[in-house]
């Protein structure tokens, strides 16, 4: 008898474009954020401009890296984990991997917490904002930013475009690697660096297993929900 092929088999396209096509977006998101940053600074409620600058950030990560591999490069989006399936196949899964994932970046918080006590936290710029909004709309905005629009496009791009690339050139351990420290280190928290670095060596390795980015998304999702609903609820 012929075996069926098993749902769980894995797509994986060999994505064309360069490690410096990411690497290009990236510094191109960073200009955007330090042109608006004395904006932001110098306004009543920066709420507003920071709804802007992470829409910019949307489009950089998510709009760019479709361009480029669809338009320029000329390939199926299957090379960014877009599949030919209904986005809520990878719910439960999705669910299941934020759940881990947060646990995770909880445990290795809690490490950093009992080995350097006196180490000052300083929260990220946009939870920050969120305490601080008094504007239901604005405030609205930020959480949609964060739950929605920050996995979708994030994980588009530091896990299939800039992973991808890493991957395709230098095998799948500097992929998951460099990828990380990088999503580490852009979220610009010193005290916040290696939970978000575990976390992102967390999404690599499940982008790697399923390469389906609906999975990956909903996952990033979960995980920042959860923030979002304990930040207020506590």
């Amino acid at each position: 008898m012929q075996k069926k092929p098993s749902q769980q088999q894995v797509t994986y396209v060999k994505p064309e474009w360069k490690i410096w096509h990411g690497f290009a977006i990236l510094l191109l998101a960073l200009a955007l954020e330090v042109v608006m940053a004395p904006l932001q600074e110098s306004a009543r409620r920066p709420g507003g401009l920071l709804l802007l600058a992470m829409v910019c950030q949307f489009a950089c990560f998510f709009l760019i890296p479709l361009f480029v591999a669809s338009v320029l490069q000329k390939q199926p989006l299957t090379v960014l984990g877009i599949q030919n399936k209904p986005f809520v196949q990878g719910l439960g899964k999705g669910l299941l991997w934020g759940l881990v994932l947060y646990a995770l970046n909880m445990l290795v918080t809690t490490l950093l917490l009992l080995l350097f006590p006196e180490q000052p936290q300083t929260p990220q710029l946009i939870i920050q904002a969120m305490l601080e909004e008094d504007s239901v709309f604005e405030l609205f905005g930020l959480v949609f930013c964060v739950t929605v629009l920050a996995p979708v496009s994030e994980e588009i791009f530091f896990r299939a475009f800039m992973m991808g690339a890493l991957e395709a050139r230098y095998g799948r351990l500097i992929g998951v690697v460099v990828s990380s420290l990088v999503f580490a280190a852009v979220h610009g928290s010193v005290w916040a660096f290696f939970p978000l670095f575990a976390g992102g060596c967390g999404f690599a390795i499940l982008y790697a297993k399923y390469r389906d980015i609906s999975v990956n998304i909903i996952a990033h999702a979960t995980w920042n929900s959860i923030v979002v609903f304990l930040l207020f609820s506590l």
